[in-house]
């Protein structure tokens, strides 16, 4: 699989006061999902390459609606890589590739307690 390179825009880290990714322009936020997988790979993604990543439906389906927004720059694979999408194959789950190196894979997902939390809380559930 290819991906746009990317160099982590903020960090690596998650910045929760960056409210354009968490709560003004994440659809998510504004369905109240906060805390959700969806709601912390769509701010991830933002935070990271700097726009919308053009998924706003269930995690599974995630990878899916990235590659059709932005054929140009993301395909399918079976391959991480780092700035990668992914959707959990069975599972109803998103998150974001960070690392890859030799054979271990560094994610960051959200949801980690498995429920709808507040603002304030999910900046800990991730």
């Amino acid at each position: 699989m290819r991906y746009v390179g990317i160099t982590f825009r903020g960090g690596t880290n998650p910045n929760f006061n960056n409210l354009e990714a968490w709560v003004t322009k994440n659809p998510y936020a504004q369905a109240g999902l906060y805390g959700q997988c969806t709601w912390f790979a769509w701010g991830r993604f933002y935070e990271l390459y700097g726009y919308d990543p053009g998924f706003s439906g269930d995690g599974g389906s995630c990878v899916k609606a990235l590659v059709v927004a932005h054929p140009d720059k993301f395909e399918r694979s079976s391959s991480p890589k780092a700035g990668a999408v992914f959707s959990a194959i069975g599972h109803n789950h998103v998150g974001i590739v960070i690392a890859v190196k030799d054979n271990t894979i560094t994610v960051q997902e959200g949801n980690l307690d498995g429920i709808t939390n507040t603002f304030q809380d999910v900046k800990k559930d991730w």
